[in-house]
């Protein structure tokens, strides 16, 4: 059975998905100041998108 680190209390149903770290990739890089709003645009599109799936 997998394992993992619980992200809120209680007892929850649902698919799993593995992550494997060889395939988990960050990307970090530096940003501009007169680029910053731009990005956080970026970011709020993003977390929409993901909410909407």
């Amino acid at each position: 059975m997998p394992k993992g680190i619980a992200a809120s209390p209680g007892i929850t149903i649902g698919k799993v998905y593995i992550l494997e770290k060889e395939n988990f990739c960050i990307l970090e890089y530096k940003i501009k100041k007169e680029e910053v709003e731009k990005e956080i645009e970026r970011f709020k599109v993003a977390v929409k998108e993901a909410k909407e799936q």
